[in-house]
């Protein structure tokens, strides 16, 4: 595989920087020389640095090397060692192959006498490569077991993550700057700031953000290949603040637009065609005044089958009646303390389903997996169960006004106010098409619990949930 007077692409790859046997500078080294032996003409170098052999050789710069010898402005690729070139499996490092010969390419391992020009070496490339491939594996596995190990001495690979810091062969240590940031950024989101507005805080991403939120790292369990081991690190914020930050939703704040400044029910009032939430629109009267209604925009990919509309004041009107009567006759919503009291009984339930699994695991001893398997999956569904338990009732307490009976606050509150409790005890209001016309039969009350509370929860007190949020 030839191509006269055009230069050979050199490629060089190292998966990891630490790699110091097979550095770039010895790759770039032993190519040299082998050019200068072989009177050989090199073109612009291809280096891909933290880059595994097993990745796709198309979705890597290998695969724009090859492209150039497809057009016809390189020879071909050399490699110090043929691994450098893929630690794929063999369909893949055969298609490598297979892209140079079709594309008239010459191939050169220059430490290891491997070079198409001088005949056919594929045989030889074919055996590199599944040993290439069986090293690649060893050392996957040596890699897997060794993150094992350090993650059951509670010592994590790769970076720290903000708030942390990280010594070598230490479990991740706190960081006296950072720590104190992403603790408070649990607190706001556990009271519903937005994901956005955190980031601009502290100077972090959207993504970063939502990323950080997310991690049960901080409350200092380090997950590491098929480890779980709780208490490896500082824990930076409790499991209950963890929980209540990832099930908080985002108080939205209301646009001081005329159609929405007066509006109680932004972002509750929902369409039950389609489910989205209803927007407002104001329209004006043959009188020259105007009316504001709720109405569904259809903004969904499919067409909305029972789009709703409703006067805006009669619903907000309806609801707010509705909900100063439920708080002021449902004794589970009378007085904020009951959740507090929910809360510490569902702390306690999840404490108590934490220690058996670790009891179980640490102290059972079972010859039959499957057997031992099925007693672990149980014990971490009771814990999966007390842990969204403490979550949901965390995300409430935050929401709930303090200083007494909410039904003797409710009177006090101003606009804001109101819809700020209603948001943190509603999930939704379903408004279904007709509503101007039959306001009281076409809509349902859905507590954020899931359980419904109107209308057929009016009268049952069993059915309908404590103030939530």
């Amino acid at each position: 595989m030839t191509r006269n007077g055009r230069p050979l692409v050199p490629y060089m790859r190292q998966s990891r920087a630490k790699e110091r046997t097979i550095s770039i500078e010895e790759q770039r080294r032993d190519i040299q020389a082998w050019a200068t032996s072989n009177g050989a003409t090199l073109a612009a170098e291809v280096v891909e640095q933290n880059v595994s052999g097993s990745k796709p050789w198309r979705e890597r710069a290998l695969g724009a090397a090859v492209e150039a010898c497809e057009r016809g402005e390189a020879a071909g690729i050399i490699v110090a060692w043929q691994d450098r070139l893929s630690r794929e499996n063999g369909r893949a490092t055969a298609e490598v192959w297979e892209a140079l010969e079709q594309a008239g390419a010459r191939f050169v391992a220059a430490n290891e006498g491997l070079d198409t020009a001088t005949g056919d070496h594929e045989l030889n490339f074919a055996i590199k490569a599944a040993i290439a491939r069986d090293q690649w594996k060893r050392h996957q596995a040596n890699w897997e077991r060794a993150k094992r190990n350090a993650a059951e001495r509670g010592v994590a690979s790769g970076r720290a993550p903000i708030g942390y810091r990280k010594e070598p062969g230490k479990p991740f240590q706190l960081d006296g700057r950072m720590a104190p940031k992403v603790r408070k950024a649990f607190d706001l989101r556990a009271r519903g700031i937005t994901f956005a507005a955190i980031g601009r805080r502290f100077g972090w991403s959207h993504s970063t953000t939502r990323q950080i939120i997310g991690n049960p790292v901080y409350t200092g369990v380090l997950t590491q290949a098929g480890v779980v081991k709780e208490g490896a690190h500082t824990a930076i914020v409790t499991r209950a603040q963890f929980d209540a930050a990832n099930a908080a939703r985002t108080v939205q704040p209301v646009p001081p637009g005329d159609t929405t400044r007066d509006r109680l029910l932004i972002g509750l009032a929902r369409c039950a065609g389609c489910g989205k939430t209803l927007k407002t629109v104001r329209r004006r009267r043959a009188d020259g005044s105007f009316v504001t209604s709720y109405y569904c925009k259809d903004a969904a990919s499919a067409s909305c089958p029972e789009r709703a509309f409703v006067r805006a004041h009669e619903l907000d009107a309806f609801i707010e009646q509705w909900f100063t009567e439920a708080i002021r006759t449902v004794p589970r919503m009378v007085d904020v303390v009951s959740v507090g009291v929910e809360l510490e009984k569902a702390q306690a339930d999840q404490a108590t389903a934490e220690e058996q699994l670790r009891r179980y695991v640490e102290n059972v001893v079972i010859d039959d997996a499957t057997v031992f398997q099925r007693g672990v999956d149980a014990r971490q569904r009771r814990v999966e169960g007390a842990r969204e338990r403490v979550g949901q009732l965390s995300a409430r307490l935050p929401h709930l006004p303090a200083g007494g009976p909410l039904w003797k606050l409710w009177d006090g509150f101003d606009l804001p106010r109101r819809r700020a409790v209603l948001a943190g005890s509603i999930d939704r209001i379903d408004v279904r098409r007709g509503a101007s016309a039959n306001l009281k039969g076409s809509i349902q009350i859905i507590w954020t619990d899931g359980t419904l509370a109107f209308p057929d929860a009016a009268d049952d007190e069993s059915g309908v949930g404590v103030v939530a949020a």
